[in-house]
């Protein structure tokens, strides 16, 4: 038996992905990508997708790196790829974190700009992603899985910004369900322009408020035993489509404060929590493919 193993971690910010492996050495050598940072692109359920460059290259002995655009697509086998977003492969635990560590100094670096690095990160979600591939030497015949460590965006931040908006007449009726104090803000209605909030930061936070909103519809959805499920609402969700399927096991954490003055957001976690254990994904199976 022989096993190969790729690596690739990915930042949902804002609904838009950002490749956090690009850049990085491994990835600069590799013949497929040409060390391109920071790309970022909006949801594919959007009219228009948008791509920028966050560094140009400032050697002008280099020549210019190539562009790639990130796109959530359903691939032949009907699993949910990302399209463009680099995979390394990897031999050990050794080289997994030293492409992780340097993934995050390079985050860093990209922040700098940002007037409130705290606010960012806190309405993050970050995607790591280990592919196996297994194969039998003697008759061909392998098997393909995927080991997956989200980062959810702090809910507590996301929710003590958004609750700025909740009284103005002119946002949409917060949305309750089951308990959970889940408010989607409705950032596509003209009439709430003149009532959202002035700086990217605090709307940053309400993007992620909308991502676990989407999730707690999911989660909700699927304890229905729903027939549609929203899963397309947000990036996040979306990515997460076939984590959340039949054929995969999830196992949740959720992070609580025993501070008395975080007792609504731990409530609300575990409301979640208790929720999640109610999801019946099935059993998990194999996936086989031939190699030969």
């Amino acid at each position: 038996m022989y096993s190969s193993f790729t690596f690739s971690v990915l930042e949902v910010h804002d609904e838009k992905i950002y490749d956090m492996l690009s850049g990085t050495n491994m990835a600069s050598s590799t013949e497929n990508n040409d060390g391109v940072r920071g790309v970022e692109v909006e949801n594919p359920l959007s009219p228009e997708i948008k791509q920028t460059s966050k560094e140009k290259s400032k050697s002008s002995s280099k020549p210019a790196p190539k562009s790639s655009k990130l796109e959530i697509r359903t691939n032949y086998d009907g699993d949910t790829v990302v399209e463009g977003l680099i995979s390394i492969p990897v031999t050990s635990a050794q080289d997994t974190k030293k492409l992780w560590n340097e993934s995050l100094q390079l985050r860093k670096k990209r922040l700098q700009d940002e007037e409130d690095i705290d606010a960012y990160t806190a309405s993050s979600h970050i995607i790591m992603t280990i592919n196996v591939i297994s194969t039998n030497v003697t008759t061909g015949v392998g098997t393909v899985g995927k080991l997956q460590f989200i980062v959810l965006a702090g809910s507590s931040a996301a929710s003590s910004k958004c609750s700025l908006v909740k009284s103005s007449k002119d946002l949409p009726t917060p949305k309750i369900m089951g308990g959970d104090n889940s408010v989607i803000s409705d950032t596509t209605n003209p009439a709430s322009t003149n009532s959202r909030l002035a700086s990217d930061t605090e709307q940053d936070w309400c993007f992620a408020n909308k991502s676990l909103s989407v999730l707690n519809d999911v989660i909700y959805a699927k304890c229905q035993y729903s027939q549609i499920i929203p899963y397309r609402n947000s990036t996040l969700t979306h990515l997460l489509s076939d984590t959340l399927e039949g054929a995969a096991k999830v196992l949740m954490i959720a992070c609580v404060s025993s501070d008395a003055e975080d007792i609504h957001e731990t409530t609300n976690t575990l409301r979640f929590a208790s929720r999640v254990r109610r999801v019946v994904l099935g059993k998990a199976i194999k996936h086989i493919v031939s190699l030969a």
